[in-house]
């Protein structure tokens, strides 16, 4: 195990520096200066050149890339992703400003959609071919295929206009702040963050449970006295849980994927709120940072399955 650990961190952290060198020279790659978008025209207008020019050399844009992208590689490997060109911020702590929301929506959609997931995966195996097999069907390939904005816009529709029972946008009320206060905040981005994250689970459940619904092992528990829920829930979801745990572990940058569409349509304070405003603002520093932080989680996700693959199932070994 320590030897195969350390054989992934070493090529991990070549694929990191693969990725470093790929964002770097995508993000700038993009049509667009970002000094277009910090001047204003009325000033870039009657400010001349010149001006422009000492800006452009104040954020280092002046320089070579291969400068910029070493002075940006050294600063990032102890955590200085640089100053922001928007907000004239260091962008290390407007990340973990955000962290924490993104990590509180994430989380919960993520629970939404197990507690979702599981028992109409359960109950779609157990009652195959049968009406309710079809409705949860129809449940989780809508789930899958409504965009989740459109969702987002109708929620807010019927549930903060026309009802008016839970607010349309933010983290908290500017008068309130409680706890109470951000679960309301929290119940629709978070539901239907979780809703599209169930629908895939609903049926990874559901064809994971039936391939083991009918081994030799189920019947042999069942002729010992097991009940039909015992057999299932002890025996065969145990081993169809196998394939989920890589399932789950994959789908965490995905998840995060979809919290920056449910970020900006709720206005919910997180980190993809704040890519999109740095992305329509080009600024450079923030937008790198986040797609590292992201390609980081993704490479880590990775590992994480591996290894909790080989803690589930003892046949497998790593090496």
């Amino acid at each position: 195990m320590g030897a195969y650990l350390i054989r992934r961190l070493i090529t991990n952290i070549g694929v990191l520096f693969v990725i470093c060198v790929g964002l770097f020279i995508l993000v700038r790659a993009v049509p667009g200066d970002p000094i277009d978008v910090l001047v204003p025209p009325e000033v870039r207008g009657s400010a001349g050149p010149e001006f422009l020019e000492l800006k452009r050399h104040e954020l280092g844009l002046d320089q070579p890339l291969v400068v910029q992208f070493g002075r940006w590689l050294g600063d990032a490997v102890t955590g200085d992703f640089g100053m922001s060109f928007q907000y004239n911020r260091s962008v290390t702590g407007m990340l973990l400003e955000r962290v924490g929301p993104t990590v509180l929506l994430m989380g919960t959609a993520l629970l939404i959609s197990w507690l979702l997931a599981f028992p109409l995966g359960i109950l779609a195996a157990l009652r195959r071919n049968s009406a309710v097999d079809y409705v949860t069907a129809a449940f989780s390939l809508g789930a899958i295929s409504i965009p989740t904005f459109f969702l987002g816009i109708g929620a807010i529709y019927v549930f903060s206009l026309k009802l008016q029972v839970l607010p349309s946008s933010g983290m908290s009320s500017p008068d309130d702040g409680s706890g109470l206060d951000i679960l309301r905040h929290l119940a629709m981005p978070a539901v239907l963050l979780g809703l599209a994250g169930a629908g895939p689970y609903v049926r990874y459940v559901r064809s994971g449970l039936l391939s083991e619904l009918y081994a030799d092992y189920v019947r042999t528990a069942m002729a010992k006295g097991a009940s039909r829920l015992r057999a299932v829930v002890r025996h065969a979801l145990r081993n169809a849980l196998i394939p989920l745990v890589t399932v789950a572990a994959l789908s965490i940058p995905n998840l995060l994927g979809g919290a920056v569409v449910v970020e900006t349509v709720f206005s919910w304070p997180g980190m993809g709120q704040l890519a999109v405003a740095a992305t329509n603002a080009q600024d450079y520093p923030v937008i790198t940072g986040f797609a590292l932080l992201i390609s980081v989680l993704v490479i880590a996700s990775n590992l994480a399955a591996d290894l909790l693959y080989a803690v589930v199932d003892p046949r497998v070994r790593l090496g």
